[in-house]
């Protein structure tokens, strides 16, 4: 059975604060009603845009806060420096990949 508790986590620093991005049925949810794009076909992950990337990284970190704006990740990434943005691109597909074999785990 899904436990929210027991999906992985990843961690990460943004602006000297420690988070966890989680990718949860919401966040799944979310990625695909703003992108159009099915989360859990591996070709969505090889051939995100940058607005996919902004769309899962805002849908990760919403567990903490649903009412997180998404400009709120736009202007996140304006102030930092590109190797943390090519950072928070392979934390996502570490995630991915961990919720994808989590969710096999317990279906398979």
């Amino acid at each position: 059975m899904w436990k929210k508790k027991s999906l992985p986590k990843v961690p990460i620093e943004i602006e000297g604060r420690k988070r966890h991005l989680l990718l949860d049925w919401q966040a799944m949810a979310t990625f695909e009603v703003h992108t159009g794009k099915p989360i859990l076909d591996p070709a969505t992950l090889q051939g995100m845009t940058v607005r996919d990337t902004l769309v899962l990284f805002w849908a990760c970190l919403r567990h903490y806060d649903e009412t997180l704006p998404s400009e709120w990740v736009v202007h996140l990434l304006e102030r930092i420096d590109e190797s943390k943005v090519e950072e928070i691109g392979k934390t996502l597909g570490e995630l991915w990949q961990k919720t994808m074999a989590y969710l096999i785990g317990i279906t398979g």
